[in-house]
């Protein structure tokens, strides 16, 4: 693998999709927010495709977000 993140095969630039997702687990992050405070973030990635985050702010309270992937086949019209 080269310093842009590529790999080199019979001179051609090849790039592993598997690169681009994101495995399953826990990551965490420090972000500044627009008043230059640091706001510290953990993400879970489930197996099954759920996702939640959970935010610290600087009065030490923590926030939940939660991501779901809804099928189709779950959808009901309005009559």
């Amino acid at each position: 693998m080269n310093s842009l993140g590529t790999s080199i095969v019979n001179g051609i630039y090849r790039i592993v999709i598997n690169q681009i997702l994101q495995s399953p687990g826990i990551y965490y992050r420090s972000e500044l927010d627009h008043n230059g405070i640091s706001v510290y973030t953990g993400t879970i990635i489930s197996d099954w495709g759920g996702r939640s985050e959970l935010e610290i702010d600087r009065k030490a309270r923590i926030w939940a977000r939660i991501f779901y992937k809804i099928n189709s086949d779950w959808l009901w019209p309005h009559c």
